[in-house]
Parts: structure tokens; sequence; C-alpha cells
């Protein structure tokens, strides 16, 4: 999952790997309860 770019560099992403978000997508598609999505946090 793309989940930021670089700022400074048009080359550069920031990813997590399936492995590392697969337990939370799974909990995530039988979840029903409301969440705050959090404040934006710029750079």
């Amino acid at each position: 999952m793309v989940f930021a770019r670089s700022t400074s560099d048009n080359e550069t992403g920031y990813v997590l790997t399936a492995d590392e978000v697969s337990g939370d997508a799974k909990r995530a598609a039988t979840a029903t309860a409301q969440v705050d999505t959090g404040d934006l946090v710029t750079s």
C-alpha cells in the first residue's frame, strides 16, 4: 500500500507490504464501528 510520497524527490514513495497490512485488512473487512480518521499531518 502506497501511503506517502516525498515532497523533495519525485522518484521516492513510501509503502507497506501486503505482509505488513494483511492482519489489519482482515480485521477491517468485518469491522462495523465508525472510527475517527485523525488530524491531517503535513510536512
